[in-house]
């Protein structure tokens, strides 16, 4: 039996704060209590009214994270650990397990590569969230000021009411994906789980940065957000790494019913069994039924272009070079400067063996006037020797980094 940690569940309690006991409707167009569950571990979706106790939040999590970890782990090639089990568990519950195979998410893939270094960071792909409107935290934001704008509608009584819509520049309502700091920050925690650090001390909300830019998209008709620079995997690992998670369960708050929920209350039974209800009837709520309800907004979380982790070249020889490039003056040239040291060298090296074997060769004035050309005076054969050396190291390393002919 596959089990999900308190590392995991830690990573959905310490992001959302306070669990709702009450429903509300969400951004899916379905009700939730707790830490976002829709449904109760018996398979009873959460309606409208819908009221918990404390000591059911937690097995509740720790059940939709089980369900939506299911046809992750049905897709991995290979065994994960139980860090990557932890990591797999909050991206599923985050995003939607069927989500992350369907598309496939880039992590999944890289994963059964055995690229698990690459999956980690791969997490930050996700940031992404489509809304129809703005909350109102967003709508006092001036980075949003001038996407929206009131609209009116009437609910099924005929009451007219008033809602915030993201608005085209043309006036008309219309979709905003939206790249978020706080997704950004919980991509950042999955990736140190599945690393096995602790992300809390690397991931603080000061420690994550991401620049946008609003645009209008007008192939898709929607308002989306352009990353200028965001912090990635790597930017955090350094203080993660210093913070390695305990093989032991961490302590989670006993408010929240700390222990493991009985797995038999997750196993659904066969069909042919009629089975006693073991989860308690939610407490109904006795407050009047809202008057004008706001249309519910969608949102859809979609998957951004991974940052690709490129391949070191082999350092070989012209490995760039495109003999269309504009050419470039010898001068600056790599290889024109070895070719030089190489000539050097060789003239240094013949004109002071010459001079200092004594004999008539080296008395001959061609020879003397040879060596007196050369710019380089050495006074032993083995400086030579370097000079050549070098001058071929240059011209190596020139030719490696050679982008197109000299002239």
């Amino acid at each position: 039996m596959v089990e999900i940690t308190d590392h995991a569940i830690e990573g959905i309690t310490k992001f959302e704060g306070e669990p709702r006991l009450e429903a509300r409707l969400c951004e899916g167009d379905r009700y939730e209590v707790g830490y976002g569950c829709t449904y109760y571990p018996d398979g009873r979706r959460v309606q409208k009214g819908d009221v918990i106790t404390p000591d059911m939040v937690i097995p509740m999590l720790r059940h939709c994270m089980k369900v939506e970890l299911a046809p992750v782990l049905g897709a991995l090639d290979r065994k994960p650990s139980q860090n990557w089990i932890d990591a797999f568990a909050l991206f599923a519950f985050n995003v939607g397990g069927h989500n992350v195979v369907n598309e496939p998410a880039a992590a999944l893939t890289l994963f059964n590569e055995g690229r698990e270094a690459d999956a980690a960071a791969a997490f930050v792909s996700w940031i992404s969230a489509t809304s129809a409107g703005p909350s109102a935290l967003e709508a006092k934001d001036s980075y949003y000021a001038g996407a929206w704008s009131w609209h009116e509608r009437q609910n099924a009584q005929g009451e007219t009411y008033r809602v915030r819509l993201w608005t085209s520049p043309d006036g008309k309502p219309c979709l905003y994906r939206k790249r978020m700091r706080g997704l950004l920050r919980r991509a950042l925690a999955t990736g140190c789980i599945a690393r096995g650090y602790d992300w809390e001390h690397a991931c603080r909300d000061e420690a994550v940065f991401l620049q946008r830019e609003r645009r209008w998209d007008a192939s898709n008709g929607r308002w989306t957000d352009r990353i200028h620079s965001m912090t990635q995997l790597k930017d955090v690992l350094p203080i993660a790494s210093q913070y390695p998670l305990s093989a032991a369960p961490i302590t989670l708050d006993p408010k929240y019913f700390p222990a493991p929920a009985d797995e038999e209350l997750f196993d659904p039974a066969p069909e042919s069994q009629v089975v006693e209800q073991r989860w308690p009837e939610p407490v109904p709520r006795t407050a009047p039924e809202e008057t004008a309800p706001a249309p519910p907004v969608v949102a859809v979380v979609e998957e951004t272009l991974p940052e690709p982790v490129p391949a070191k070249k082999p350092p070989q020889p012209y490995r760039d070079y495109d003999p269309a490039r504009e050419a470039k003056g010898m001068p600056v040239s790599k290889r024109f400067h070895g070719l030089w040291l190489i000539f050097v060298g060789w003239i240094g090296l013949v004109g002071e063996a010459l001079q200092g074997a004594g004999s008539a060769l080296a008395q001959m004035p061609f020879i003397r006037e040879l060596a007196a050309l050369n710019p380089i005076q050495l006074k032993d054969w083995r400086m030579g020797l370097l000079i050549i050396a070098a001058g071929y190291l240059l011209y190596w390393y020139g030719q490696v980094k050679a982008k197109g002919p000299v002239k």
